[in-house]
């Protein structure tokens, strides 16, 4: 399995974000409150973590947001690729319950998000770190 990073040669101005998410209107309200929190930041959405994982071994992620609970690939798994094919990469998971919430915490995500996703866990979410000059005042 091919986990080498990405090497982004462009200068950016802006942060690019996985969005991963079976369900389509959890997924389409994440993108929604991720637009708005972070404006100017470029999103790629997934609902196949197959494919999401395909496109982050080639792609400058700096922050992955991922359901955990998914078919075909979960989420910690997502998070390790993501991870090593984009170091410094930070990941947020999203779940319908905390009981994922230790295993998360020992395989050191940034942050663990439970469902209802709002617009202030999303903007939130990346306060205290490097991205933190993205995010829109509200």
């Amino acid at each position: 399995e091919n986990l080498t990073p990405v090497y982004c040669t462009e200068r950016r101005n802006y942060m690019l974000f996985a969005a991963v998410d079976p369900n389509k209107k959890d997924l389409k309200q994440l993108v929604k409150f991720l637009k708005s929190a972070y404006p100017g930041c470029k999103i790629v959405m997934f609902c196949n973590p197959l494919t999401a994982a395909g496109y982050v071994r080639s792609h400058p992620v700096d922050v992955l947001f991922t359901e955990i609970a998914m078919t075909g690939m979960s989420g910690f798994r997502l998070k390790e690729i993501t991870e090593k094919c984009n170091p410094g990469a930070l990941t947020v998971f999203i779940s319908a319950t905390a009981a994922y919430a230790m295993d998360a915490l020992n395989c050191r995500v940034f942050d663990y998000m439970v469902k209802p996703v709002t617009p202030e866990k999303t903007r939130n979410a990346l306060k205290e770190t490097k991205f933190q000059p993205f995010i829109q005042k509200n």
